[in-house]
C-alpha cells in the first residue's frame, strides 16, 4: 500500500531488468529521460512520464561574458556498450579539428589554426586511454567549478546525442552559461526546444566548417540564438521547474 515511483537513468544498461522489476513490483507512475515512453508503459503497465534532464540554475549563477575560446567539446568520445547505439560523431568532429592516433588529438590542422579550441576527449578504448597517457594527453576530470568556467567562457559548445539518443544535461547547461549549442542533425529536439535556440549540423560534417566559420564570424546571428536559448532554459527547464512537475504529476496519479 505505500506508493512506488520510478526514475530510469542510463537507459541503455540493464533496461529489461529495470522494467521487469517495476512491472512485477506494481509500481504507480515512471519517469524516465528517454523519449520513447509508448514502450516502457507497455512494458511495466504503468503510466511513463518524459521527464527530461535540466540544470542546476545556482551553479550559473555568476556567468562570465568574457568567452575567450571559439569551440569547446569535453567527454567520452564514444559509448561502445552493445545497447548504447552511440555514433562515432564526437571521433570524427575530433578527426576534423586534430591529426589524430588512437582516438589521441596530436595537433590542431591548418585550417583551423586562427580557431582557439578547448577540446578534452576521453579514448574509446584501454590502448588509447593508456597512449594518452604515456603522451601526457589525458582527458582532464573537470570538477563543478572548472566545468562550470569552460562552458562560460566558450562561444560554441559541441553538443551530441548520448547514448540512445538522450538528450544530456550538457544541452541545457550550454545554454544557461551562454554558449550556443551546436548539435548534429535529428527530430529528437522538438521534444524537448523549439528550433530557434540551437544550431544544427549534417551528419557526415559536410557542412561542418562552414557553420562553424560562419557563427564566429556572424556575432549578431550567434547571440540573437544565445540569448533566445539562455531565456527558455531559466524559464522551463531549470531543475527546481523539473521536480515540480514531477511532484505534482505523482500526486494526481495518486488521487485519481
Amino acid at each position: 500500500n505505500i506508493p512506488k515511483i520510478a526514475i530510469l537513468n542510463k537507459e541503455y544498461t540493464n533496461l529489461d531488468a529495470k522494467l521487469t522489476f517495476i512491472r512485477e513490483n506494481h509500481f504507480n507512475i515512471g519517469f524516465t529521460h528517454h523519449h520513447d515512453i509508448k514502450k516502457y508503459t507497455e512494458s511495466t503497465n504503468i503510466e511513463f512520464n518524459f521527464w527530461p534532464f535540466a540544470f542546476d540554475s545556482e551553479k550559473f549563477s555568476s556567468i562570465t561574458k568574457k568567452k575567450n575560446v571559439d569551440i569547446g567539446f569535453s567527454g567520452i568520445l564514444q559509448n561502445l556498450n552493445k545497447n548504447a547505439d552511440q555514433s562515432d560523431i564526437r571521433v570524427r568532429i575530433m578527426n576534423h579539428f586534430f591529426h589524430t592516433l588512437y582516438d589521441i588529438p596530436l595537433a590542431k590542422k591548418q585550417s583551423f589554426d586562427n580557431i582557439k579550441i578547448f577540446w578534452n576527449s576521453i579514448p574509446r578504448n584501454k590502448s588509447g586511454r593508456l597512449l594518452s597517457k604515456i603522451l601526457g594527453k589525458q582527458h582532464r576530470y573537470l570538477d563543478s567549478k572548472r566545468y562550470v568556467e569552460t562552458l562560460c567562457q566558450t562561444k560554441i559548445y559541441i553538443n551530441t546525442l548520448s547514448p540512445m539518443g538522450l538528450i544530456s544535461p550538457r544541452f541545457f547547461e550550454s545554454m544557461a552559461s551562454g554558449a550556443l549549442v551546436l548539435c548534429e542533425e535529428s527530430s529528437l529536439y522538438s521534444n524537448i526546444f523549439p528550433k530557434d535556440v540551437y544550431v544544427t549540423f549534417k551528419n557526415d560534417l559536410s557542412d561542418f566548417e562552414e557553420i562553424v566559420n560562419t557563427l564566429l564570424t556572424n556575432k549578431n546571428k550567434k547571440d540573437k540564438i544565445v540569448d533566445k536559448a539562455y531565456k527558455l532554459v531559466y524559464k522551463d527547464h531549470t531543475w527546481e521547474k523539473r521536480v515540480s512537475s514531477f511532484l505534482n504529476l505523482i500526486q494526481k496519479t495518486l488521487k485519481s
